[in-house]
Parts: C-alpha cells; structure tokens; sequence
C-alpha cells in the first residue's frame, strides 16, 4: 500500500535526484505528491543526454505531477573573490534553470552561497559580486517564466535578504527552510515566515535536534512545527519533505496531523 495525500488541503512534494528521477513515478503517482528534484550532481545536470528533461516532463504530465527544481548549490558561491569561481556557479545555476524550463518546473529554488563568518567589510564585498549574476540569473529566470526562491540556509538574520531584495527591486521570492532556521538563525520559524510573508513560495520541511542539520522527518528532532500550520493553509506555499523518500508515509501522516491541529509540542 502507498501513503496518499489524498484528502489534504494542499499537494506536498517528495525531493529526488536527477539520477532517480523516474524511479519514483509510481509513487507520484498513487501517493498524490509532486517531485522536487534536486539538482546537486553536476555531471547529471550537465551530461543529462539531450531531451532528457523534456521526457521527463512527459511523464510528469502522465501521471499529473507538476515538477520544481533545487538549483545547484555544492561548492557554488555568485559573490566568491574568484571570477573563476563566480562563472562556474554562473554557468552551473543558469543550466539549471535552462533545465528547469524543459521540465516545466513550476518553481526554482537557489542557495546564496553567503557564508556569514566573515566581516562586515568582506560581507559587503560579496554582496557587491553577487549582485551582477544574480541580476542576470534573475532575468533568465523572467524570461522562462520560472519564480526564482531564495532560501534561508547559514544567514542568521533576514538582513542579506532584504539588501538583496532592495538592491535589485525584489524580483524574487523566498523558500523557508525549517531545519536551518533551528540550527543556524537567530530567529524562530515563525518570525521568518513573518519576514517572508506572501513572498514565501516553497517550504522545505524536515527537523533536527537544534544543532546539527541532520534532515530528520519532521516530528523526530526539537523543532516545533505548530506556528507554520495557518502559514501552510493560508499562504499555501510548496511544501517540500526534504528528506529520504522511505519517510513519505511518516511525513504525510505528521502534515496531515499538523493541518488538524494535532501536532504534538517540542521542548
């Protein structure tokens, strides 16, 4: 038997590799849940022979699953001193984004690269490089009609986000992801889906033990996921289990119960 989504409010994403990219069709399919595919193998991205994607969004359409994107982000960094680093990322993120757009993805999620254990000198240098790129990665991103969601991962306050945000007149949404809210924000969860408002478009759930970013199936480690349940029924925002995909059931049962009201506290 598959663990179904059927009877949610909302239609929640499993993420996969581009590598098992078709082997989770049968899933999709009779669980109700859409693929968030992960775009962290280079040479898969890069090598994927050519109309890969534009199948793959084929059989996506078969079965009814509406596809989103990870971006690339091992290694990547828009804002590095090195050029070369920079044009790799550059060159990197941009396939994905070409990919994406064959794909039909409906969404596109994308790391800073920002590294905050620097000063405030050096971080203001990187914002500098960053923003060039960035910009022209937000116009591909225009171009083929893809929301571009920039997620939360080491930054500790909302702060880049929001001189990113002034810096190229917004243009882009967020993605909020829990796991690194607990182990690397100063802020709660739910004060940066406040910080996100209406611009949160995806949500990536998983949980840890505060500490470290161990991606554990929501409900398992310390964070408390209660605040986030009138965010998901209100902002509707993609919901992404970000975690292994044997946790489906387990995960769909934890949403189900948190959209109920019956989540259980965490210390």
């Amino acid at each position: 038997m598959y663990a179904s989504a059927e009877g949610l409010p909302l239609r929640p994403a499993i993420q996969i590799d581009i590598a098992h990219a078709r082997v989770f069709e049968p899933t999709l399919l009779h669980a109700r849940v859409d693929p968030d595919i992960i775009m962290d193998d280079d040479d898969a991205l890069t090598g994927a022979a050519p109309g890969f994607w534009r199948e793959l969004r084929r059989e996506y359409e078969a079965v009814g699953a509406a596809p989103s994107v990870h971006l690339p982000f091992h290694g990547l960094n828009l804002g590095s001193r090195s050029r070369s680093v920079r044009e790799l990322s550059m060159s990197l993120l941009s396939a994905g984004l070409r990919a994406a757009a064959e794909l039909g993805a409906v969404s596109a999620v994308m790391h800073t690269g920002f590294v905050p254990l620097v000063s405030r000198k050096a971080a203001g240098k990187w914002l500098e490089a960053f923003l060039p790129p960035f910009e022209r990665l937000l116009a591909e991103a225009e171009e083929i009609g893809i929301p571009l969601a920039l997620e939360n991962t080491w930054e500790r306050t909302p702060a880049l986000f929001e001189r990113i945000g002034e810096a190229v007149g917004r243009r882009f949404r967020y993605c909020l992801d829990t796991g690194h809210c607990s182990v690397y924000s100063e802020l709660s969860v739910s004060e940066w889906a406040d910080f996100m408002g209406d611009d949160l478009a995806v949500l990536h759930l998983h949980d840890n033990d505060g500490r470290e970013d161990l991606h554990l199936p929501p409900g398992r480690g310390a964070l408390d996921f209660r605040p986030l349940a009138p965010v998901i029924l209100e902002r509707r925002p993609r919901v992404v289990f970000e975690t292994k995909p044997r946790h489906l059931r387990e995960e769909l049962a934890f949403l189900r119960g948190l959209l109920s009201g019956r989540a259980a506290a965490r210390p």
